[in-house]
């Protein structure tokens, strides 16, 4: 949920217009920790709290924290 609260913040907002041409190409893909190499976290999808806002709905429709299928085979 931290990234999704980082992506709907105020200052990013701000900021998306002159971000929008640089990140068009971006292709973002989740990458979890190794099981005992890390202490982060599994990535787990969540549906935003609705005081995220219906921005944070859009994002996480859009950009769902799901980690690659290539990547779960590594990382178990």
């Amino acid at each position: 949920m931290g990234f999704l609260k980082h992506q709907v913040s105020s200052h990013h907002e701000e900021l998306a217009s002159e971000l929008r041409e640089i990140t068009t190409e971006i292709k973002i893909e989740w990458v979890d920790p190794i099981q005992g190499a890390s202490q982060l976290v599994e990535t787990d999808h969540q549906i935003p709290p609705s005081e995220l806002g219906e921005l944070a709905t859009s994002y996480s429709e859009r950009m769902p924290a799901n980690a690659q299928p290539w990547w779960l085979e590594l990382r178990n």
